[in-house]
């Protein structure tokens, strides 16, 4: 998965990420607490966040770091806490 999260860090076209490597990286009970939350069904959640986490990640490090958008090193563990609900 490292070309896919390359190609969404570059300027250039953003490489698809499957629905199955959203559950791998997310793990299923994320999946399912983020779709119960927003009233969706796990498919519909997944296939949102297809196509919503290349976009972001592309958008927040478009012409510069991804890391200094975010905070750094700290920044980056704040969110990913923030994300798991660690």
């Amino acid at each position: 998965m490292a070309n896919i999260f390359q190609s969404w860090l570059g300027d250039g076209q953003n490489q698809k990420i499957s629905g199955n490597q959203i559950s791998e990286m997310l793990g299923s009970d994320k999946i399912s607490e983020f779709a119960s939350q927003l009233g969706l069904s796990e498919d519909k959640a997944i296939g949102g966040l297809q196509d919503a986490m290349p976009k972001m990640i592309d958008n927040a490090s478009s012409g510069g770091s991804l890391l200094d958008s975010i905070g750094g090193i700290e920044g980056a563990f704040n969110l990913a806490s923030k994300f798991f609900g660690k």
